[in-house]
C-alpha cells in the first residue's frame, strides 16, 4: 500500500469520525461541533498530503460549518480561506474561490475583524482581476470601505494601487479618478508626500488621456491648494509640461514633456497611459482666439484684394472692371458679419476704447470751429456779427465771439 492510499484511507475515517460527532442518533443526543471541526481538519491535512484537492476542500468546508456552529465565526472565516485559496491555485476556478472568500469576509465582519474581512476581498478581488473586472473592481470597494471604517487605510495603499491600475487598464477612467480620489485622502492622511504626488501627476495623465484638458487644469489646480509642497515637485513640473503642449496645441512640446523622468515613476499602467498621451481632437478656443482671429483677418484682405480696381496701362486711368458693383456695400457687409462673428465667440473684441471716442469728439468740435473761424472765410465773422448785433467798429474780439456762441 502506497504512501498516498494511506493518507486517503486516513482521512476518510477521520471524515467518518466527524460526521458523528454532529449527526444525532439514539445513542449520540448531543451534537458535538469542536470535536467535529477537529475531526474534519484532520482529514483536510490528510487530503492535503495525498494531493486529493475535491476531497481536501470538502473537509475544511464542513469544518467551517461547525466552527460557525460552535460560535468561533472567525476560525469559520479561516476555514473557507484555506478552501478557496486550494480551489483557486490547485482547481483553477477563481469564481468559486472567490464566492469562498467573500463568504470568508463576511464571517470575518461579523467576528469584528474589519481588517482581516478588507484583506479578504482585496485577496478577491485580485483573483477576478482578468476575468470578471466590474466584480473585482467591488471586491476593491469593499475592501477600501472596510479600510477606512477600520481606521487602517496604512494597510490598504497595495489595493488603492492595484485598484487604480485595474481600472486604467480596461479604460474605465472615470472609476479610476474616483479610485484617486480615496488614495489622495490616504496619502494625505497618512503624509506619505511622494505617493500624494504621483497621485496628483495621475489625474493629469488620465484627464488628458480622456481628452478633457480643462477638467486636467482644474484639477492640477485644486491639488496645489491640498499640497501647497507639490509647486515644488517634480511631478508638478511632468503635470505642467503636458497641460502646456496641450494649451499650446504643440506636438513637438508634447513629445519632450511625455520624456520627463517624472512620468517613469508613477503607477505602471498609469506611466504607459502617458507614453501614449495624444492631443486631443479640439484645439483649447480661450488658448487660440488670435489664430482664429488671424485666419478672419486673411479672409477679410483677399476679399477686399480682390475687389481693388487696377490700373489701365493705355489710358491711364482705373480699370473698375474687375470691381463688382456694390463691392463697397459687399466689403462693409462682410466686415460687419466677421465682427459679430468674433464678438460671439470671444466677446467685443473690436469695441474702440473711451480715449478714442473723446479723441473723435474733439477732432469733430475743431473742425466746426475751423469753419467758422478759419483764414479762408472772411465774411464768416462779419456774418455772425451781425446776427448777435455786434458793432463791426468795436473792439470786441474773436474769443468774446466764441463765448457768445
Amino acid at each position: 500500500m502506497t504512501q498516498k492510499t494511506k493518507l486517503i484511507q486516513k482521512g476518510l475515517s477521520h471524515m467518518k469520525a466527524g460526521s458523528k460527532h454532529i449527526t444525532k442518533s439514539f445513542f449520540h443526543r448531543n451534537l458535538d461541533w469542536d470535536s467535529g471541526s477537529s475531526e474534519y481538519l484532520k482529514a483536510a491535512k490528510c487530503f492535503k498530503g495525498a494531493r486529493e484537492w475535491e476531497k481536501c476542500v470538502e473537509a475544511y468546508t464542513e469544518a467551517s460549518k461547525c466552527n460557525y456552529q460552535n460560535g468561533t465565526i472567525f476560525s469559520a472565516g479561516r476555514n473557507l480561506e484555506d478552501a478557496s485559496n486550494i480551489v483557486n491555485k490547485e482547481l483553477k476556478d477563481p469564481k468559486t474561490a472567490c464566492d469562498m472568500l467573500e463568504k470568508a469576509a463576511n464571517f470575518y465582519q461579523e467576528a469584528g475583524k474589519g481588517d482581516v474581512a478588507a484583506k479578504a476581498y482585496s485577496t478577491a478581488g485580485k483573483m477576478l482581476e482578468t476575468i470578471d473586472s466590474g466584480r473585482a473592481l467591488d471586491c476593491y470597494k469593499n475592501s477600501i470601505e472596510l479600510y477606512e471604517l477600520e481606521e487602517k487605510e496604512h494597510f490598504g495603499t497595495e489595493t488603492f494601487r492595484r485598484a487604480v491600475a485595474m481600472c486604467v487598464k480596461n479604460k474605465n477612467f472615470e472609476d479610476a479618478i474616483v479610485m484617486l480620489d480615496s488614495c489622495v485622502n490616504v496619502f494625505q492622511k497618512l503624509k506619505q508626500t511622494s505617493s500624494l504626488h504621483k497621485a496628483f501627476l495621475s489625474y493629469t495623465i488620465i484627464y488628458l488621456t480622456m481628452d478633457q484638458f480643462e477638467n486636467a487644469e482644474k484639477k492640477n489646480q485644486k491639488c496645489l491648494t491640498i499640497d501647497p509642497e507639490y509647486l515644488r515637485s517634480n511631478e508638478f513640473e511632468a503635470a505642467n509640461g503636458l497641460l502646456d503642449a496641450f494649451e499650446s496645441y504643440d506636438e513637438e512640446r508634447l513629445k519632450e514633456a511625455k520624456k520627463h523622468r517624472a512620468l517613469k515613476y508613477v503607477d505602471n499602467q498609469v506611466g504607459q497611459l502617458a507614453r501614449k498621451i495624444e492631443l486631443g481632437s479640439e484645439i483649447p478656443l480661450q488658448n487660440n482666439i488670435k489664430k482664429i482671429e488671424d485666419v478672419i483677418e486673411k479672409d477679410e484682405l483677399m476679399k477686399i484684394q480682390k475687389n481693388r480696381p487696377t490700373m489701365d496701362k493705355k489710358t491711364g486711368k482705373k480699370n473698375s472692371s474687375n470691381l463688382e458693383e456694390g463691392s463697397s456695400d459687399e466689403e462693409l457687409e462682410i466686415k460687419k458679419e466677421r465682427k459679430n462673428e468674433r464678438n460671439e465667440l470671444f466677446g467685443n473684441v473690436n469695441t474702440p476704447t473711451e480715449k478714442t471716442k473723446t479723441n473723435s469728439s474733439d477732432q469733430e468740435e475743431n473742425d466746426k470751429r475751423n469753419e467758422l473761424f478759419g483764414n479762408n472765410n472772411q465774411n464768416s465773422k462779419k456774418s455772425i456779427e451781425d446776427q448777435l448785433g455786434i458793432d463791426s467798429s468795436s473792439t470786441t474780439d474773436d474769443s468774446d465771439i466764441e463765448g457768445m456762441l
